[in-house]
């Protein structure tokens, strides 16, 4: 088999950004690279432009970058304010600050989770403290520190760590991470549920092979769904974010209890419509919706469409 293959550079854009229904602005940032900060307020305009009225800032596997790019980004939102402090071996202390005379006066959630370090830290902690944004998802991962490049003679370069950067409320980072204002465990449930935080919003999940939509925009995160015995089985977890609830393990009686605020079931492993596999719980769709018959779904040519309140 031969074939013909073209080289060529490959750019990976650090952002991606799109409008959710009803005017919730939808920004995931991979990486702070270079020109992060730019394509982030292009985004910010248009977002606006289409009517966006909060927005949510996905952090999440985010491993950092340009500490100027973040704090360029995080300056959109604070009138006049610290970014960091950067406080060196013998305690002396750099002040990063930033000023903007017309910020951005939106509501803001940050998704954060265990692999979101460095210039995501710097972001998300600094709105967090400026009580400009509430952080959700799971601790990040405690990358409070900054390197610095010394180029040797030979050509090599040294990189060593000089400093560590506090927040502006001098919180310390490093090897402590960031606490979420809303811990969410799990990808789509986090996203769900910043969501609902943004606003009165009817969350609506349609997952095929290809995709994975929330109110119509595609996304990267993903869940399983098992077809078994004539049943459609989901995460409970995506199941409970849904009607606003959280999902809880109870290991003496192996039951998972999902509690909202209007309703809250019991599901056993070894009753019908439960599975337990990979360690991950399932409640089989008809099942849930008995409990909590403000949730509706159908499955219909390979794609499972789950809704809140019925999707009205």
């Amino acid at each position: 088999l031969e074939l013909t293959v073209a080289r060529r550079d490959i750019h990976v854009p650090p952002l991606t950004a799109a409008l959710m229904e009803p005017g919730v602005g939808y920004v995931r940032v991979t990486s702070f690279s270079s020109d992060a900060d730019e394509l982030f307020f292009e985004e910010m305009e248009r977002l606006q432009e289409e009517g966006m009225k909060a927005l949510i800032l996905d952090l999440r596997n985010n491993p950092g970058g340009y500490l100027d790019s973040a704090g360029r980004m995080a300056a959109l939102f604070v009138d006049e304010g610290v970014l960091i402090y950067a406080r060196d071996r013998d305690g002396r202390e750099q002040t990063y600050e930033m000023r903007n005379t017309e910020p951005l006066d939106i509501p803001v959630f940050i998704l954060i989770n265990e692999y979101s370090a460095s210039a995501s830290e710097v972001l998300a902690g600094s709105l967090q403290d400026h009580g400009v944004a509430r952080l959700v998802g799971q601790k990040s991962y405690g990358k409070g520190s900054v390197q610095s490049l010394f180029h040797l003679s030979d050509g090599s370069v040294l990189k060593l760590t000089v400093q560590e950067y506090l927040t502006p409320k001098r919180r310390p980072v490093n090897l402590v991470g960031l606490e979420p204002d809303a811990v969410v465990y799990g990808e789509v449930p986090q996203l769900i549920a910043a969501l609902q935080l943004a606003g009165d919003v009817n969350v609506k999940v349609e997952l095929n092979a290809e995709s994975l939509t929330i109110n119509g925009v595609a996304v990267l995160d993903r869940f399983s769904v098992i077809r078994e015995n004539g049943m459609v089985y989901v995460p409970s977890r995506v199941l409970a974010a849904l009607v606003e609830g959280i999902a809880t393990w109870d290991a003496e009686n192996r039951a998972v209890l999902i509690r909202s605020a209007k309703m809250e079931a019991e599901y056993a492993v070894d009753s019908e419509g439960v599975l337990l596999r990979a360690g991950v719980s399932y409640i089989a769709l008809n099942r849930f919706q008995t409990a909590f018959p403000s949730f509706a779904w159908s499955d219909e040519n390979g794609t499972v469409t789950l809704m809140e309140d019925g999707g009205k």
